[in-house]
């Protein structure tokens, strides 16, 4: 599994850029067990850029590929994600 991540921070004590608030959200079923996610949304830009990239594709709660960009508090993420929880003594997906 990889996972890649990469930030600069915002040096102005996480003050505001002035950009006006939004949020985008998409969220399809794509099977019984997994969804495709999307959204762009504005916070505070505790970044002024960040990178993350990740293929866990098990071993936790609602696993799944992502990847996500932040530039002056707009974050843009994608993931395709397992709606199910792990069981960690069992080592498997928990069962519904």
């Amino acid at each position: 599994m990889i996972n890649l991540n990469f930030s600069i921070a915002n040096p102005t004590k996480f003050k505001d850029f002035p950009i006006k608030d939004f949020n985008y959200w998409i969220d399809r079923t794509l099977s019984k067990n997994k969804s495709f996610e999307f959204q762009a949304v504005k916070f505070n830009a505790y970044n002024i850029f960040s990178f993350r990239f990740s293929t866990n594709l098990t071993g936790h709660d609602h696993a799944g590929p992502e990847i996500a960009f932040e530039f002056c508090g707009i974050i843009v993420e994608m993931r395709i994600y397992d709606h199910r929880h792990w069981d960690h003594k069992l080592d498997t997906w928990e069962k519904n």
